[in-house]
């Protein structure tokens, strides 16, 4: 995958279950942005959500062969999800 091409979720997802970069790197990139503002909704601080943040692509990144396009959800659902987990789980002195 190149940097600037959009893969479809179905390369992506391949890609990421193999561990690749550009494909870590693109998703990142991508949802960054919306699951830190969810992620400050949850918790009303920036400090926290700036850790919440990098445990969830942790965890996105090592539970991605869990999600499963066939179950109907969306993969940005399946990381909103992985995200409000987090903050749940994780205590506040992350």
């Amino acid at each position: 995958m190149q940097p600037q091409q959009v893969p479809t979720e179905e390369i992506l997802l391949a890609q990421l279950r193999e561990g690749n970069i550009v494909a870590k790197q693109w998703l990142y990139d991508r949802y960054a942005a919306p699951l830190y503002g969810h992620l400050i909704q949850l918790t009303g601080a920036k400090p926290i959500a700036d850790d919440l943040l990098v445990i969830t692509f942790e965890r996105i990144f090592k539970n991605i062969h869990e999600y499963e396009q066939s179950r109907g959800i969306s993969l940005f659902s399946w990381l909103i999800k992985m995200a409000r987990e987090t903050a749940i789980k994780t205590p506040s002195d992350a």
